[in-house]
């Protein structure tokens, strides 16, 4: 019996997953949804200026252009660290797990781009939030999901009061 499991991501994030991948997941009898669950609106929160050892990224939608150039920064996850690099930040280190897997003992102020009101806030950082998220009103439940994937802490606390208990909530970061 083929399962059914719904790839829920933010725009524009949701519109990369490409029909290659969906392909290749329904050769292995794995139905997929892929629907974006959460907006992602960008604050008018100038970045906060100041002497910092290092920038940390934990999102994507964190990256902005007013960003500092002149300093190191730390990325949490591969995908991220590499729209770092391709904007020509340079990365020195990439956490793999999340950010409270991250060493920043070395640090002694670390600039933090953020969501508002992010579930964690390392010490050592300064948050500055550059985006807001929120569940979009659209999306809509599949009768026979039984897998849903999400791409953020946020997004599965946001998502759980909401996930009946038969179905399983995944969180890939």
């Amino acid at each position: 019996m083929p399962r059914t499991v719904a790839i829920t991501c933010t725009q524009p994030r949701c519109d990369g997953i490409t029909a290659d991948l969906l392909a290749s997941l329904s050769n292995k009898n794995i139905n997929i949804i892929a629907h974006p669950i959460l907006s992602i609106t960008r604050t008018d929160t100038p970045i906060t200026k100041g002497d910092f050892d290092a920038v940390l990224i934990t999102s994507i939608h964190a990256i902005t252009d007013a960003l500092p150039r002149d300093i190191p920064y730390i990325a949490v996850g591969e995908h991220t660290a590499l729209q770092l690099q391709e904007l020509g930040y340079t990365v020195v280190t990439i956490g793999h797990g999340g950010v409270r897997d991250l060493d920043l003992n070395g640090y002694n102020r670390i600039l933090y781009p953020c969501a508002v009101n992010p579930s964690f806030i390392p010490s050592n950082t300064i948050p500055c939030p550059v985006y807001t998220s929120s569940i979009t009103t659209d999306f809509k439940w599949v009768d026979n999901i039984d897998i849903i994937t999400v791409f953020s802490t946020s997004a599965a606390r946001a998502l759980r009061p909401y996930v009946p208990p038969h179905i399983h909530l995944i969180c890939l970061s």
